[in-house]
């Protein structure tokens, strides 16, 4: 498969995840039939990363278009680790992180890599699955989609993209300084790795399709702020090991995540102070927002 500008390596951490794989095996299924009709010389490999080292991957029975890989990690070690460890091996043109229970359209795989030609980053539109299964795009602003590659919305706002299965990258493009710095905290390594590319220069192209599906889970929104901040903090602590990155990037990000502490938990009083230590971070979020409720919505 080396060496073949249509070649995929999809990269799944895998954690107690064997209830999973069905599912996951055939979703790739139909996506990978639909790249080779358009791509023939293409191929698909998967690489599972076993970051439960206790229990052992059971792969599905039959035939498949992809080839599959199962590597052991001594011990778990996280989310981030185990993206590192498939990239490593993998002998893909192009890498999509794909979690064990991520869904993908059948047109995903086709329509990514062209999109993402030129730039060698491409990045779509995504469903929100309810739990009832209904489906309604995640972005629904083309200003949305924008803000994708707007560096200043990561560091003062939020991860904008929901997940790094949204994206297809040109394997050749990710920096050693996100491989070669393993975040142990799970939630924030694929903001790391899109700050480092945005500060780099490097831009997504935007597939404003939805081909990616985002599932509710029921968990608990502010804790899930929360645990995402102290992932985030983690990530600042590495981008300071990082020479070229700006330091005062690096502040911003900490002062952000700081602010949704209090903001998210607070009483209205520590919501004030927490206005009142950071007021470049409220005034250019409330910018921000001002700026989506006046921008249109896709045509319907």
């Amino acid at each position: 498969m080396r060496g073949n500008e249509h070649t995929i390596s999809v990269i799944t951490p895998f954690y107690r995840g064997n209830a999973f794989l069905g599912a996951l095996f055939s979703n790739l299924e139909r996506a990978v039939e639909t790249f080779l009709k358009a791509h023939p010389d293409g191929g698909v490999e998967l690489i599972l990363v076993n970051d439960s080292p206790e229990e052992r991957v059971i792969l599905p029975e039959g035939e498949f278009c992809f080839t599959v890989r199962v590597l052991e990690m001594p011990e778990n070690s996280g989310i981030h680790a185990a993206r590192v460890q498939g990239l490593r091996s993998a002998e893909g043109e192009w890498i999509l992180f794909l979690d064990q229970d991520d869904e993908i359209l059948p047109e995903f795989l086709t329509r990514q890599i062209d999109c993402g030609e030129v730039t060698g980053m491409a990045v779509s539109n995504y469903y929100m699955e309810d739990e009832s299964g209904n489906r309604m795009p995640g972005y629904r602003k083309r200003a949305e989609m924008l803000r994708l590659n707007d560096e200043k919305v990561y560091l003062y706002s939020h991860n904008v993209i929901k997940s790094p299965g949204q994206c297809l990258l040109r394997k050749g493009l990710i920096p050693e300084e996100w491989t070669d710095r393993a975040l142990r905290e799970n939630g924030a390594d694929d903001l790391f790795l899109w700050l480092l590319l945005l500060e780099q220069g490097k831009r997504f192209s935007l597939n404003e399709t939805p081909l990616y599906v985002h599932r509710f889970t029921g968990r608990n929104l502010s804790e899930s702020v929360l645990k995402m901040g102290e992932s985030t903090m983690k990530a600042a602590e590495l981008l300071k090991k990082i020479p070229w990155f700006p330091e005062k990037d690096i502040q911003i990000l900490e002062n952000a995540r700081l602010f949704d502490r209090k903001w998210q938990n607070g009483s209205v009083s520590e919501k004030a102070g927490a206005v009142l230590r950071h007021p470049g971070i409220f005034a250019r979020r409330t910018a921000m927002k001002i700026r989506l409720l006046f921008s249109r919505e896709y045509t319907k």
